[in-house]
């Protein structure tokens, strides 16, 4: 059990495209400062980079509880964004452009383990309930959000949320319930 975060970065490809590549380079490493940051001072693991993408996991085991571990990943989403808007004030003062993300959060069963072939094994986390929390990120980015939850999620945090219905998810059966934390 676990609570599941996926990120990833807005326009990036134009962002790539724009910028010598030493200073992308050091402004990427800024970015996953923040927001690798705010995860592991929450609880955190991230275990993969996926490009610009961040897969990150709040163990249940780890945080108690459901709550705890939902908790957990709420407070290092609001966390990385202030972060991101004081990173965002340097890189406008050094005519940088500025870095937006969207985040997908959810809950539930993973498997995890080293996976891959023989020549090179990751270890990660798979199953059902990380493809979600990927395509919530992914209707982030068709809505213009910066940060998404699952229903499960918003009640296992108990938190405020603004339910925006249900959506079809690529690959799952039935619609998802999402909401605007906060």
């Amino acid at each position: 059990d676990a609570a599941i975060w996926f990120s990833d970065i807005r326009g990036y490809t134009a962002i790539s495209e724009d910028l010598p590549e030493e200073r992308l380079l050091a402004g990427l490493n800024a970015y996953f400062d923040c927001v690798v940051g705010s995860i592991y001072e929450n609880g955190g693991e991230v275990l993969k980079y996926i490009g610009d993408a961040i897969l990150a996991v709040f163990p249940i085991e780890q945080h108690g509880s459901r709550q705890s571990a939902c908790v957990a990943a709420l407070a290092a989403a609001t966390d990385s964004a202030e972060r991101l808007l004081a990173l965002n004030d340097g890189r406008r003062s050094d005519g940088d452009p500025e870095f937006a993300h969207g985040v997908g959060l959810h809950v539930g069963q993973v498997r995890y383990g080293n996976i891959g072939s023989r020549d090179r094994l990751d270890f990660t986390v798979i199953g059902r309930e990380v493809n979600i929390a990927s395509r919530i990120e992914g209707v982030c980015k068709q809505l213009g959000e910066s940060l998404l939850c699952s229903a499960a999620f918003a009640i296992e945090a108990d938190t405020p949320a603004r339910n925006i219905g249900s959506f079809e998810l690529k690959g799952v059966a039935e619609p998802i319930s999402l909401c605007v934390p906060g």
